[in-house]
This record gives structure tokens, C-alpha cells and sequence, in this order.
């Protein structure tokens, strides 16, 4: 392995002079130097070295560790990043990982070919923040389809409802026909044609 502690140090050609290298990685510590360059991978960053491994059993990764407090001395730390070498590097998902001795939530990333450890990871926290900006978004768009729609309807919907009103004012207004005009009844004057006493024969008197 070569090793150096200055910047760039371990670059083409003087990393490749020494014979046996088995790969190389990107490596950087943000709990040193801090995040930048290295969560965010700047490879011109004055803090990302490329070093060289001749055991064929390591592999480059990419550690990211979540915000928590340590167990042991009950101090919270920060979102860190690490790119370096791991022998027999096994992938872990986002949850609870062991590195180095130590257990805390995060991810490790594991790849096998030369300066493979740049990839940018996305953590939790902010997936979720984009996610709530993109349903606050649609949110917004959804409400002003609503509105549109609503103002549409409603310009639609008065001619129709003035329409309706004046039909029923001119039905209601309106004077019966003629023809249907009730009139007052009245008694009948003419002379009855019922028979009196005087249209019958006396009693006594014959046939």
C-alpha cells in the first residue's frame, strides 16, 4: 500500500510506480475535515485523496451516518461522511450498521472497481424534505385547477339560472286566458212552471 500525507500526493504516475496495486479508492473523513467535498463529492477538494490497496479483498465504500448521540459518551453528533477502503465490504441499507467498532444509523455502499466510491448518496432527511416541497407543489397546482374549474362552472351556471328565473316570472306574471274568465252566477227571475191551486178543479165539483 501507499501511503502519503500531503495533498495529491498519491497521484498518477507516482501511485502506479508501486507495483502490486489491487485498486483504488477515494478517500475522505468529514468527521476530520468536514463535510465538504466529501458528503458532496468534490474531487478537487483539498480534503479527497485517491489512495491505492494491494489486498484484493478490500473493496471502496461509502459510509454516510445519520444525526445521533453516542452510546458510550452520550455527545450527538452530526450527518458524516466517509470514503475509504473496507475488507470484504458488504452493502448495508439505511438503518442501524457497524463500522470500525462502531454502531450508529446510516448506509454503507460497497463497489469493486478502480475510483468507483464518488457516487452522491441522498439521505433520509432530505428525500423526505424534497418530497414534502413536491406535494406542496402539486398541492398548489391542484388548487388552482380547482378554482378554474369552479370559476368555469360558475360562468356557465348564471346565464342558465338568470334564464330559468325569467321563464318563471313570465309564467307567473302572466293573465288567464279569456276564454277560462269566471263570472258571478245569478238567480234565475223567470216564472215558475209549477201548477197552483187555482190550475186544479174545486173540491165538490164533477167530473
Amino acid at each position: 500500500m501507499h501511503c502519503c500525507n500531503s495533498p495529491k500526493c498519491n497521484i498518477e504516475p507516482e501511485a502506479n510506480a508501486f507495483k502490486g496495486i489491487a485498486i483504488q479508492c477515494y478517500t475522505c473523513d468529514s468527521r476530520i475535515t468536514g463535510l465538504e467535498g466529501c458528503m458532496l463529492f468534490d474531487e478537487s477538494s483539498p480534503h479527497v485523496y485517491k489512495a491505492g490497496s494491494s489486498s484484493r479483498e478490500e473493496s471502496c465504500a461509502t459510509i454516510i451516518g445519520l444525526t445521533g448521540r453516542d452510546s458510550v459518551t452520550g455527545t450527538i453528533y452530526p450527518d458524516f461522511a466517509i470514503r475509504t477502503f473496507i475488507p470484504k465490504c458488504v452493502n448495508q441499507n439505511w438503518g442501524t450498521v457497524s463500522y470500525g467498532g462502531a454502531t450508529f444509523s446510516g448506509r454503507i455502499e460497497c463497489c469493486t472497481s478502480y475510483l468507483c466510491n464518488k457516487e452522491n448518496i441522498d439521505i433520509p432527511k432530505r428525500r423526505e424534505k424534497r418530497s414534502k416541497i413536491r406535494f406542496f407543489i402539486y398541492g398548489i397546482i391542484m388548487s388552482g385547477v380547482l378554482i378554474i374549474i369552479g370559476l368555469l362552472l360558475g360562468v356557465f351556471y348564471r346565464p342558465c339560472r338568470e334564464k330559468s328565473k325569467v321563464m318563471y316570472m313570465s309564467v307567473t306574471t302572466s293573465k288567464p286566458d279569456d276564454g277560462f274568465e269566471l263570472r258571478p252566477r245569478t238567480l234565475r227571475t223567470e216564472p215558475s212552471e209549477r201548477g197552483t191551486a187555482g190550475d186544479y178543479p174545486e173540491m165538490g165539483a164533477a167530473p
